[in-house]
């Protein structure tokens, strides 16, 4: 039975690290499209003014 738990509460640690380091990595996404987006409208108005 104590193994059993040990097992549960390690399935559970490492299911949270994956969770956050997903959201981790999806949040770095959502910003460097976001900077990139910025970045491409902010050289089009140098070129085109």
């Amino acid at each position: 039975m104590l193994f059993f738990n040990i097992g549960c509460i390690l399935t559970a640690t490492i299911l949270v690290f994956s969770v956050k380091k997903a959201l981790i990595n999806y949040f770095n996404l959502l910003l460097i499209i976001f900077l990139t987006k910025k970045y491409i409208l902010y050289i089009g108005h140098i070129i085109f003014n």
